[in-house]
């Protein structure tokens, strides 16, 4: 199977605009060859998109992603509770099929 294509700028807009749920994305990133994933932080930010080939790639894409993130953006923290809520609160992942 071809490599995914990356995303635009339209779907890198739609996916980061305040207040955009789950099916807004889901809808603007569908794909009849690819799968889809959409990872939210446990701010409920998200902080991982994109197409994979296979479910399964979508997974590990979404997870290094998402570490990647919590690298970056959780060691500055300085509030107790979003320290919490941070190492203690759900990520959301949804892997769409094609």
């Amino acid at each position: 199977m071809s490599e995914a294509p990356p995303l635009t700028d339209q779907e890198f807009d739609a996916a980061f605009r305040e207040g955009a749920t789950d099916e807004d994305i889901e809808a603007v990133l569908r794909d009849l060859v690819f799968w889809s994933y959409i990872m939210r932080n446990p701010f409920g930010k998200v902080c991982a998109l994109g197409r994979g080939g296979t479910r399964a790639d979508c997974i590990l894409n979404a997870f290094k992603l998402a570490d990647d993130h919590a690298i970056d953006c959780f060691s500055v923290l300085e509030d107790p509770q979003d320290e919490v809520l941070a190492l203690n609160g759900a990520w959301v992942a949804l892997v769409s099929p094609r």
